[in-house]
């Protein structure tokens, strides 16, 4: 099995909006799902959004970004399927360990793997899946270009190496629920 952590220093995500709180927390326990990605600055072709997967990172072969699957053709880790346990989110083998604002949500298949916690899924009225949310935020992710493929950013900031900020726009992650 491949554990995804993602790394997040919890303190230093932004505070809760007025519209989001801990509170709309409430699948922190969720099996077998994907992500894609609703673009919220223009329409989308379809309400399910742009299918995401995990792509190698070319600083090492056990470090893994999730990309859009229209920018990464090859991907080795196919419609990757994941899951929330008490807050944390694992993907076969492979523990999401990187949701530092400014930067890619990076997993690592590297053991140990210490998966940060924070995260869930809210239900938003009027959209057909839950939406991914880091300390009850659904609204800090977005898409950015590192040149060559586009990757899903945690809280996207100017003056980053990793990617070019012009690039970048906001998006919601869509819990795509998967057959177990």
């Amino acid at each position: 099995m491949l554990w995804l952590a993602l790394i997040l220093p919890l303190a230093a995500a932004a505070p809760l909006s007025p519209r989001q709180s801990a509170g709309n927390c409430y699948l922190t326990g969720f099996h077998t799902f994907t992500l894609a990605a609703i673009n919220t600055t223009l329409p989308n072709a379809n309400i399910t959004g742009a299918p995401l997967t995990l792509a190698e990172s070319a600083h090492g072969a056990q470090d893994f970004y999730l990309v859009t699957v229209a920018t990464y053709p090859v991907t080795t880790s196919p419609n990757t399927s994941l899951a929330i346990t008490n807050g944390s989110i694992t993907a076969q083998s492979t523990a999401l360990t990187s949701a530092t604002p400014g930067s890619f949500l990076q997993f690592t298949a590297n053991a140990p793997v210490d998966p940060v916690p924070g995260f869930c899924g809210i239900l938003v009225p009027g959209n057909g899946y839950p939406l991914l949310a880091i300390n009850g935020r659904t609204d800090l992710f977005s898409i950015c270009s590192d040149g060559q493929f586009d990757a899903v950013v945690y809280n996207a900031t100017e003056g980053s190496a990793a990617y070019d900020v012009g690039t970048c726009y906001g998006v919601t992650l869509n819990m795509v629920a998967t057959a177990t």
